[in-house]
């Protein structure tokens, strides 16, 4: 009798349980309790956000990159130059040398930048300075494509008229991110000294003379250093000239500007060592590029 009853109370144990956990199932399939809290997709936006300023939205963040956002183009704009008529014949003669024909075929023809610009070269070449030199600089006024390059062609023009001080001031202008400011500051370096502006003219070089040599091509330091020694020697300051070319032959010993002006040093064997070590440094380097 007794064990009839434990197994009837087991059996209705068990029951009440099924049942229990089926309700409890079907409740949490329809409501969802748990669900929304467990398995709710972060959101990526609130994760960034502020913990102490939920509620805050960031207002967006606008970058002027300088240039406008639409720009007005046509299909003449891209057009090149120089392949008909007159124009290509202004082109050939100019590559030929024909610098004064090149002019005529060019005076025959609608103004527009790339005509005055190659009218103007053809002119500088011819050594028509006085054409040359205001025509560079008021097209670097209109063919902003080539501003700095008209001005640094202006500032040789000017110098060619030893007009120093309009040299002086297009040199100035060029932008010092352009490719043309070397020349430009190599330019000013020489006109500052004709207009007896000798301390500018010396810091402009020494300024141009640190930059270190490179390991091909054009070597800017060399230059400014083997200018700065020019400079020195026309001022009769020999000790400077001296340390100039001491400069230009232990930092940059395989430039063009070292060779040719070797000889210039008085007495290399008097050198300081740091001279000398600098020199062989640099050398070491140049053959670990080569």
């Amino acid at each position: 009798m007794y064990d009839a009853f434990v197994r009837v109370s087991r059996l209705v144990s068990l029951g009440f349980l099924l049942v229990a956990s089926l309700a409890f199932a079907q409740r949490g399939t329809d409501e969802d309790p748990f669900g929304a809290e467990v398995m709710a997709e972060p959101d990526p936006i609130a994760l960034m956000a502020n913990p102490a300023f939920p509620a805050l939205e960031a207002p967006p963040v606008v970058v002027d990159a300088g240039v406008p956002q639409v720009i007005s183009m046509e299909r003449a704009d891209l057009s090149p130059y120089f392949l008909e008529g007159k124009l290509r014949e202004a082109r050939q003669a100019f590559a030929q040398g024909s610098y004064t024909r090149a002019r005529e075929k060019l005076d025959a023809v609608k103004d527009t930048n790339p005509v005055r610009f190659l009218r103007a070269l053809a002119a500088f070449r011819t050594r028509d300075f006085a054409f040359a030199a205001p025509e560079f600089e008021a097209l670097a006024e209109t063919y902003t494509a080539l501003t700095d390059r008209c001005l640094v062609h202006a500032g040789w023009a000017f110098e060619g008229l030893n007009d120093f001080e309009s040299a002086n001031r297009v040199f100035e202008k060029v932008n010092p991110k352009s490719r043309m400011w070397f020349d430009a500051q190599l330019g000013l370096g020489r006109s500052l000294r004709h207009t007896k502006e000798t301390p500018r003219a010396i810091e402009v070089l020494t300024s141009l003379g640190e930059r270190p040599a490179p390991p091909w091509g054009r070597d800017v330091g060399a230059e400014a250093l083997l200018a700065l020694a020019d400079l020195h020697q026309v001022r009769g300051d020999a000790r400077a000239e001296q340390a100039a070319l001491a400069a230009l032959w232990s930092k940059h010993p395989l430039s063009v500007q070292t060779t040719k002006n070797e000889k210039r040093l008085v007495d290399v064997e008097s050198l300081s060592t740091e001279v000398k070590v600098t020199r062989a440094e640099q050398l070491i380097d140049a053959h670990r590029n080569a």
